[in-house]
């Protein structure tokens, strides 16, 4: 659990690193969404990743942008329906990824 300013969440999955500046002080979903888009991260943006899984605002720019781009390409979807059957679960749909899109672009960077 993760206490933020409007109270406890059981599902908070990510940290504004600055939540002055921040649209969005956390990034929430299901944890299903979550173990999907995070797989989806670790899977297209390895390179912006650091062990401590604390995110600059540069690199959370840079993911937001490379992960639009997959959207726009086919990537996600063509890795959302082989996750989809490699799990025989439902995986994140596009808009949740485009909700932390979002997330990662007004951040100012986050931490996990």
């Amino acid at each position: 659990m993760i206490a933020t300013k409007t109270g406890i969440s059981e599902s908070v999955y990510a940290i504004a690193n600055d939540p002055f500046i921040a649209e969005k002080e956390t990034f929430n979903t299901s944890r299903r969404s979550w173990l999907a888009i995070w797989l989806f991260v670790c899977d297209t943006c390895e390179d912006l990743l650091h062990e401590d899984l604390v995110i600059s605002e540069e690199q959370s720019v840079q993911m937001a942008r490379r992960l639009e781009g997959f959207i726009i390409d086919g990537t996600f979807e063509k890795w959302q329906a082989k996750w989809s059957n490699a799990s025989q679960d439902e995986s994140c749909t596009v808009e949740d990824l485009k909700e932390f899109i979002n997330f990662c672009g007004f951040s100012g960077g986050f931490t996990v």
